[in-house]
């Protein structure tokens, strides 16, 4: 027993000497070869690393994202119809109701550079009476030499509330202004529309508004479009 009790002595004691020279071993490699913390960080996120100092996209990580989120808000102002519009992109804007009157009646101020018009729609929302008689749209340019119409003038004595005027064949280079009644399909259209004022002209005053919806790209950038 006394010799078996000490073969595990023995056994205990070598282990010992075994595991310390192990853990100074470890010991004398770790003092030798910190670990760099800094350049494990850096590898694991990119090259936007550093302090919060500078603006530039590759400066650190609070400028590149700051970068991101002004990207991000202008993308969404511009799917939006509010901020800068884009060349060839399409666009969506609805006038408020305009009444029937003698005098031409404001829709869409178009700024910057020329649009092409590719839809568009009359929504009447009150009732016509009073005899308003014929409508037509028209571009009241900045520069006079560019004053056109976009449709032919047609009564719209008898539109009521929920009727659209859309557009049929193109006569003599305007398009065909038709009021409809549960009908509520038109044919594409392509209108050149210059700087300027968008307007709703009618023969006379009457009761009645209409709302215009029209699809639009800009033909350049710095475009702007704004209902009225």
């Amino acid at each position: 027993m006394k010799k078996r009790i000490g073969k595990i002595s023995i056994s205990l004691l070598v282990f010992a000497v075994l595991l310390t020279g192990a853990w100074f071993m470890l010991s004398s490699t770790s003092l030798a070869t910190p670990i760099n913390t800094t350049n494990s960080l850096n590898a694991s996120i990119g090259a936007y690393t550093g302090p919060e100092v500078g603006t530039a996209q590759d400066d650190n990580n609070k400028a590149s994202l700051d970068l991101a989120h002004v990207d991000l808000d202008a993308i969404l102002a511009n799917q939006a119809g509010t901020g800068a519009l884009i060349a060839g992109q399409t666009y969506v804007l609805s006038s408020s109701e305009a009444s029937v009157e003698a005098a031409a009646v404001d829709l869409f101020a178009v700024g910057g550079g020329p649009i092409e018009i590719i839809s568009c729609f009359g929504d009447c929302t009150v009732d016509c009476a009073g005899s308003p008689g014929a409508l037509n749209l028209e571009i009241d340019a900045t520069t006079a030499d560019y004053d056109a119409d976009f449709t032919t003038a047609v009564s719209v004595d008898a539109s009521d509330k929920g009727d659209i005027l859309q557009f049929a064949a193109i006569t003599a280079g305007e398009s065909v202004l038709v009021p409809t009644a549960g009908v509520n399909a038109g044919l594409p259209i392509s209108w050149y529309c210059p700087i300027g004022m968008i307007k709703q002209a009618t023969a006379s005053t009457g009761t009645g508004k209409f709302v215009w919806r029209i699809t639009f790209r800009p033909l350049t950038t710095g475009v702007t479009v704004v209902a009225n």
